[in-house]
């Protein structure tokens, strides 16, 4: 993969995010919420350089395995991880300045920002889908596989939204077999 040196448009909103997620999974694991952290899959990062950081924090075995660890051996772990162009990155993140004061408001910015990732890559994977379908024609034999939040019957047909389990609730799921979609292999969501 390829990085750019510039780095991001600094008022960019989903740049400052992913960063901000970033520097809490590397300074302060122990207070990311690291069910959700290590749930972010690949697409989760759109700026590359974030993209290959998230890469090395889940290839050293993401904020389950950080738990267990001191802060300096599991940044030297990721360090390690990370490609060579955006180790200097790493560092960067590691010494960069929390925007909040207090061990509690600390956390709660943790939790938000990491949260935040996952909901703006849910986001991101509802636009596709929507663009999808808004492409099919009426006609078209994938039209009824376009809804990953909906549950279907054995024949192929959507669950009537009447009846229980019939509109998925977790968003994760959904987002799942909204991306599996997308990326066309043609298995029903």
């Amino acid at each position: 993969a390829e990085y750019t040196r510039r780095g991001p448009d600094p008022r960019d909103p989903v740049a400052r995010v992913e960063r901000g997620a970033l520097e809490c999974m590397l300074q302060l694991p122990h207070l990311v919420p690291a069910d959700d952290a290590d749930a972010l899959g690949d697409s989760a990062f759109e700026v590359p350089a974030h993209r290959a950081v998230h890469l090395a924090v889940r290839s050293a075995g993401g904020l389950a395995a950080a738990a267990s660890m001191t802060v300096q051996a599991w940044v030297e772990r990721v360090r390690d991880e990370a490609p060579e162009a955006v180790r200097s990155l790493v560092t960067e993140m590691v010494v960069a300045p929390m925007p909040a004061d207090g061990e509690e408001a600390i956390a709660r910015y943790a939790t938000d920002v990491v949260l935040r990732v996952a909901e703006v890559d849910v986001s991101r994977a509802i636009s596709t889908l929507r663009s999808r379908v808004q492409r099919l024609q009426p006609n078209d034999s994938g039209a009824e596989e376009a809804f990953a939040d909906r549950a279907y019957e054995a024949d192929g047909t959507l669950r009537s939204r009447d009846l229980p389990g019939a509109v998925l609730d977790d968003p994760s799921a959904a987002a799942g077999r909204g991306r599996r979609r997308a990326d066309g292999d043609g298995r029903r969501p």
